[in-house]
C-alpha cells in the first residue's frame, strides 16, 4: 500500500507485487475531507481535528478492505516549509501510520518526494504533471479511475505519489525478501 498523506487529500494505492509478474495496480482511493466551516470564534485547529477525524474514519474503512503487508508513505515535510501545512500533514501522517501498523508485522517505509519522483520519472526534479504522466503510462487503469471519479489533475498528484511509493517500496531489499518468502510459501 502506497500513501501520500494529507489533511485535505490523501492518495492511497494498493499494488500487488510478484517476482514473476511484476507490479499490478489493484485499486486507488482518494480520501478527501470536507472544507471547514470556520465559525466566528472557532479556532482553525478545531477544524483540523474535525478533518483529521474524517481522514481516520475513511482510512480505517480502506484498511478493512485492504490490510497491507507493506506500507510505503511519502515522508512528512520539513518544518522549514510552512509550519501550519507541516503540522497538518504530520497529524494525518501519524494517524495513518498508527492505523496501518496496529496489526503486527507490517513492513513500513518512508520516502522523500525526490525518491518518489526519481522512481517514477527518472528525475528528482520532475513536475506534478510528469509524475501523473509516468503513472498513467504504466497503468492505464489510473486514467480510468480518475475519469470515473472525476478527479481533477490537481488531485491526481496525490494518487500518483501513492503509486510511486509502491514502486519505490518494491525496490527495497526487505520488500524483495518478503516477496521471495511469500512466493516460496505459495501465498
Amino acid at each position: 500500500m502506497g500513501i501520500d498523506p494529507g489533511m485535505r487529500n490523501t492518495g492511497v494505492a494498493l499494488m500487488s507485487y510478484s517476482l514473476a509478474e511484476g507490479r499490478k495496480l489493484l485499486d486507488l482511493r482518494l480520501i478527501r475531507t470536507k472544507k471547514g466551516t470556520k465559525k466566528l470564534g472557532m479556532r482553525a485547529k478545531s477544524d483540523d481535528m474535525r478533518s483529521l477525524g474524517e481522514v481516520i474514519e475513511q482510512f480505517d474503512e480502506v484498511l478493512r478492505i485492504w490490510p497491507p503487508d507493506i506500507l510505503a508513505l511519502e515522508e512528512c515535510p520539513s518544518i522549514r516549509q510552512n509550519a501550519t501545512s507541516t503540522r497538518k500533514v504530520a497529524l494525518a501522517w501519524g494517524a495513518i501510520y498508527a492505523l496501518a501498523t496496529r496489526t503486527p508485522g507490517v513492513l513500513t517505509f518512508e520516502f522523500g518526494p525526490k525518491a518518489l519522483k526519481s522512481v517514477a520519472t527518472g528525475s528528482e526534479g520532475a513536475s506534478k504533471a510528469e509524475m501523473i504522466a509516468a503513472v498513467s503510462a504504466r497503468h492505464s487503469e489510473f486514467e480510468g479511475f480518475c475519469a470515473k471519479h472525476k478527479i481533477t489533475k490537481s488531485l491526481q498528484e496525490h494518487l500518483a505519489d501513492a503509486v510511486a511509493a509502491c514502486w519505490k517500496a518494491a525496490e527495497e531489499p526487505a520488500a524483495m525478501q518478503l516477496a521471495r518468502a511469500c512466493e516460496r510459501a505459495g501465498a
